[in-house]
């Protein structure tokens, strides 16, 4: 087995393929101090400056397309659910293309045969991630956001919800 490590933008991450998060990685367990702390990071970094984000470690052939997520779920979850709200907010201020440009590079990919996949598939036995928080706001099944069943989809939701709130007052909403 070889082991490599590099350094990437969060972009080049999410343009490599698809990440799976196996069903016994523990559940999205980010407390509100969490996002806090990861919101303010963000927010006051500049846009000229390299932000470390942590590590990752995930089993694959780097110049492969698919990537089991061993270390790093839960950044890669916060990450998948930021861009999901940005794409959202978009979509709610009518700003289709740079909604679609998110949604189409950043959650979503197609790979060779032009087949759509999601490029973060969580194999926890529950639906909110993918129903919810990925899907277009038109798509969006809320009826899975009603009655979660597990600790990591309530959280997922209070993920989804503070930084809904955050993105949109920085927006000017």
């Amino acid at each position: 087995m070889n082991v490599e490590a590099r350094s990437q933008t969060i972009e080049s991450i999410l343009k490599k393929g698809e990440y799976i998060i196996p069903e016994y990685q523990r559940e999205y367990d980010w407390s509100e101090d969490n996002l806090h702390e990861f919101f303010v990071d963000i927010d006051n970094s500049s846009e000229n400056e390299n932000y470390f984000i942590g590590h990752m470690v995930c089993e694959g052939r780097y110049n492969g397309s698919e990537f089991k997520v061993i270390d790093g779920q839960q950044r890669i979850t916060t990450i998948t659910i930021m861009l999901s709200i940005i794409r959202d907010i978009f979509y709610d201020k009518g700003l289709e293309n740079l909604a679609e440009g998110i949604h189409d590079n950043y959650i979503f990919a197609k790979d060779k045969e032009n087949q759509e996949y999601i490029i973060l598939d969580n194999k926890m036995p529950y639906p909110v991630l993918q129903k919810y928080v990925q899907s277009k706001p038109r798509d969006k099944d809320k009826s899975v956001t009603s009655e979660p069943k597990k600790s990591g989809e309530k959280k997922i939701i209070k993920a989804y919800n503070k930084f809904y709130k955050d993105v949109e007052r920085l927006s000017g909403n």
